[in-house]
């Protein structure tokens, strides 16, 4: 939430596989907001789009990777 703002769904549904119409997805966001994903870039990629931070994607993903990076990606903002 901190990186992302407002809009960020509160949680995720994981799945082993995501389909949609016979094609596999790695994340879906539902009109009502509940975030689907079948991987991690799947999840930071659901929340990007969630928040309307689309660009954060990759930032977003190598937070929940590697939560130890906080300071490091924060610091990156700063020229934001």
């Amino acid at each position: 939430r901190e990186l992302l703002g407002d809009g960020v769904p509160a949680s995720y549904r994981e799945h082993d596989e995501l389909l949609a119409d016979g094609v596999e997805l790695d994340w879906h966001l539902t009109a009502s907001g509940v975030l689907h994903a079948a991987t991690l870039e799947g999840v930071a990629a659901g929340l990007a789009w969630g928040a309307g931070q689309w660009p954060r994607r990759f930032e977003v993903a190598a937070l929940l990777e590697d939560p130890s990076r906080r300071a490091e990606l924060s610091r990156d903002r700063w020229f934001d």
